[in-house]
């Protein structure tokens, strides 16, 4: 069925991607989601050509010296450079990433930009009327979207007119957050963290032409001073009404589970990187008693590179070089669409 699906351009496998032309990266950051990017870069057989680590740290050398980049340690450095520069990854620390998009903006270069922006939705619409005037160019690097159940997923719910209800949890660790990353990041957590999921989600409804009619917002609880908020959604899909429960249950230790309720059986998907397809339950009699067991299908993404990274870099290219445009990119205002839940969901 997957080779089927493969042939008529429904379901992505990273490793058979492939980009004929070499292409010249310069990358902003040192950390793990550079090297994470680095990796993706390379499997494409692309050059490293430009590194910026703002930090003067012995990474970002060993990296420059590793891949033969030129490393470089100012913003002013990249408009004197001579190396050209095809492309852009901003993959800077949380607090920096604004600075960073705001230096590369004018380069008028594709841009490929990691982690959340940290602004309210407010701000960043006006930031986005302002400045990027040609948002094809810009990439928000939300990965999830390119994860390979994606169009299964789809796939599934449309074919299958039986939906019903929809629930989500997201049990984000904003304690240990705020620990390793400081007292400033409080504010700022549900773009930095919980927009991921929302943004999946609300991919999934654009994929399969959802409408979110109507949202309420209730609190439920509030524990560690973090408030447990739930939202309810009102949907259209198929010609149908039906709800979505949304729920922010911070620092609870489990697995993020999104499931879809169908007449006959459901989809969950948890972790975040597999999807399991219950078809049916079976019954298994017993001299006194039935043991009824679900007939489950799990699908996983690939992962030998950060699940959905490497689709993700093929349909920037593809999409800034080739003019092939990819229904899975995170737009400017599905990332509005998004923060504004974030704030609602806070």
């Amino acid at each position: 069925m997957q080779k089927k699906l493969l042939k008529l351009g429904k379901i992505i496998f990273p490793n058979n991607l492939k980009i004929n032309k070499k292409f010249n990266i310069g990358i902003i950051g040192s950390g793990k989601m550079a090297q994470n990017y680095i990796e993706i870069i390379k499997s494409f057989n692309h050059n490293i050509s430009v590194i910026v680590s703002l930090s003067k740290n012995q990474n970002a050398k060993k990296i420059a010296k590793k891949y033969r980049s030129e490393l470089y340690h100012d913003y002013k450095d990249i408009k004197n450079t001579k190396i050209k520069i095809d492309a852009w990854i901003i993959c800077s620390k949380w607090n920096n990433l604004d600075k960073s998009l705001r230096k590369l903006i004018g380069l008028n270069k594709p841009l490929l930009v990691e982690k959340s922006i940290i602004m309210s939705s407010k701000n960043l619409s006006k930031f986005f009327n302002k400045n990027i005037k040609n948002s094809s160019k810009v990439f928000f690097a939300y990965n999830r979207n390119y994860y390979d159940y994606i169009f299964q997923l789809t796939n599934q719910l449309r074919n299958n007119n039986s939906l019903r209800y929809i629930d989500a949890k997201f049990y984000d660790p904003y304690s240990k957050i705020i620990k390793a990353k400081g007292n400033s990041i409080k504010k700022y957590l549900p773009y930095y963290i919980t927009s991921h999921w929302i943004v999946l989600i609300l991919k999934i409804f654009n994929l399969l032409d959802i409408k979110i009619i109507n949202v309420e917002k209730k609190k439920i609880f509030s524990s560690n001073k973090l408030s447990s908020v739930v939202l309810i959604f009102k949907l259209k899909f198929n010609k149908e009404i039906i709800f979505f429960r949304m729920a922010n249950m911070p620092d609870e230790p489990k697995n993020h589970i999104i499931e879809f309720y169908l007449k006959r059986g459901h989809i969950q998907i948890s972790p975040i990187e597999k999807m399991s397809f219950i078809k049916n339950i079976e019954i298994k009699k017993k001299i006194s008693q039935n043991i009824y067991v679900p007939n489950v299908k799990n699908v996983k993404v690939d992962n030998k590179y950060k699940p959905g990274l490497r689709a993700l870099y093929y349909s920037f290219i593809k999409e800034n070089f080739f003019n092939e445009k990819s229904v899975l990119k995170t737009s400017k205002n599905d990332l509005i669409k998004a923060y504004k839940l974030c704030e609602l969901l806070n």
